[in-house]
Parts: structure tokens; sequence; C-alpha cells
């Protein structure tokens, strides 16, 4: 909120000579880190909008220096509403993620949809709203390069049980009064525990698309416990979409924690790129082994 809003164009815009540093910190070095700062923001922001609003906490010995102050605008007072709540509530909306992850599993591991598919049904009501939402979306973002809108999809998944926990401390500090402790930035090590979530909902999910293909042969023509090919491909797209969001920051915590290089890990050649081809054969081959269609096209 603020580096976007007021530090950003101070730091790097206009002549040098005007430029003003606002601000000047430690940037995460590490995942533990990260996690931690994202934590710190989540709680705090959390915290201001649950704080009682009647109670003063300035100090009783400060005075208002007595200087011009520009007008209150009269206008916008609305918007500028819904975007202080939007900045306070936003690590509420983690239980969503939270929630996908929890979905997805269920449907992997049993072949059984968590929510009903209604048939067309379901594109009359999704289709337009997931494409007015990426119109939406696409103008408000315009100025945005398209890799930093997609880094923001991964972060919201990352960061989901960072700001749960963070959510779950302010209602404690809200019912109890007792603040937990806070982390500071550089202060947690490469390989901490709160990474560990992330990377258990990422090989969980690997391991339930390789599951799901097992489960899907192996009882191919048992009406008892094949669910079909539809809600095959529909489970195995909801994990790839978890996987893929999950995976960079899974690599990183996984690198740190081996001490391995930031290049490791990383598809240097293209060969999964090269080799895709190759995998979907091999599913097509099991498929049509199993099923043994007729080869008369007629």
């Amino acid at each position: 909120m603020g580096w976007k809003g007021l530090y950003f164009r101070k730091d790097f815009e206009g002549e040098t000579s005007e430029r003003i540093r606002l601000a000047e910190g430690l940037i995460p070095d590490n995942v533990a880190s990260s996690l931690a700062q994202r934590k710190r923001w989540a709680k705090g922001n959390f915290q201001i909008m649950l704080m009682n609003k009647t109670k003063s906490y300035f100090d009783k010995d400060w005075k208002r220096p007595t200087t011009a102050v520009p007008p209150k605008p009269k206008r916008g007072h609305f918007m500028r509403k819904v975007f202080y709540i939007n900045c306070t509530i936003y690590p509420v909306g983690s239980l969503c993620a939270l929630l996908f992850f929890y979905i997805t599993l269920y449907f992997l591991y049993t072949g059984f949809a968590p929510i009903y598919f209604s048939g067309l049904k379901l594109l009359y009501a999704l289709v337009p709203k997931l494409l007015i939402q990426g119109a939406l979306s696409a103008l408000s973002n315009r100025s945005v390069e398209n890799n930093d809108v997609v880094r923001s999809q991964e972060a919201w998944f990352v960061y989901a049980f960072t700001h749960t926990s963070a959510v779950l401390e302010t209602f404690w500090w809200k019912i109890t009064g007792k603040e937990a402790a806070w982390f500071v930035t550089g202060s947690s090590s490469r390989g901490s525990v709160t990474e560990l979530p992330n990377v258990l909902v990422y090989f969980g999910h690997v391991f339930g698309l390789v599951w799901a293909l097992i489960r899907f042969f192996a009882t191919y023509n048992s009406q008892q416990t094949s669910h079909g090919a539809s809600l095959l491909v529909a489970s195995l797209m909801m994990g790839l979409f978890i996987a893929t969001k999950l995976g960079p920051s899974v690599r990183m915590s996984i690198q740190e924690y081996f001490g391995w290089s930031y290049q490791s890990l990383m598809d240097q050649g293209n060969f999964f790129g090269q080799s895709l081809i190759a995998f979907g054969l091999v599913f097509i081959s099991l498929w049509v082994y199993i099923e043994k269609p007729s080869s008369n096209p007629f």
C-alpha cells in the first residue's frame, strides 16, 4: 500500500536532485523471512480493523504542530472507505485459498467432485462472471506487466497459511489482549517450520495427480470406483493449477534448506517442454490399451 502509493514515486520518479528517500530497510533474503514479513504486515493491518476506534492511541504530551494542511477532499469518501477496508481485511481472503487446497486434494484422492457440477448451468453461471472479472482485472492492471500479475496469483496461494495464522493471532489478541511475538525481517533462519505447510501441500498435490491417474486406469471398468474421464480431467486441471502456483516458492525453500544454488532444480534444457508430447502419448496409449476401442471407424 505505502510503497506503491508514495515511496516508489518519490524514490524513482522525477529529477534525481528532487528525489526523496522516504523508506529504507532490509529486503527479505530468504523464504522464511519473507513469510515473517508478510505475517507482520497482515497482522498489523487486521489489527487496525479490529482495534477500538474510540480509544486514543496518541501520546498525551504530544501536540499537533501548527502548520497549513490541505483541505480535506469532499469527493471520493466512499472509495477511500472501500480502500481502507480492502487494505485491512485482505488476510481473511486467504481462508478461500486454504479451502481451495482442501477441495483439490479431496478431488484428486477420491475422484469425487467436492462441488456439484450441474452440467451447462455451471457454464451459464460462471463463464460470464469469469470473463467480466478478467476484463476488469486487465483494465485495472494495464500498467502492470503480465509476469507481475502472474506472480501476484502465486503470492496469494504461497502466503495463504501465513495470512491465516496472522488472522488467528489477531483474534487471539482481540479476545485476550495478549500480544504474540513479532518477527523482525531477517530474523527467521532458512528452513523455517513456517515453510512446511506449503511444501506438504505442494507434494500432496503432485502425488495426488499421480494417484488420480493410477486410480482411473486401475479401476477403469469398475462402475463402483471409476468416476469418468470428465472428472479425471477436472481434478487434474485443478491439481496442476495449484502445483504450478506453489512450485516456485517450494523449489526455493528446498534450495535454501539443503544449501543448493538457486539455479538448481530448474529445467535448464527445457526438458519438460520438449518431452511434454511424450508424456501425453503415454497417457493416451495407456487409455487406448485399457479401453480397447473398436478399430473399425464405421
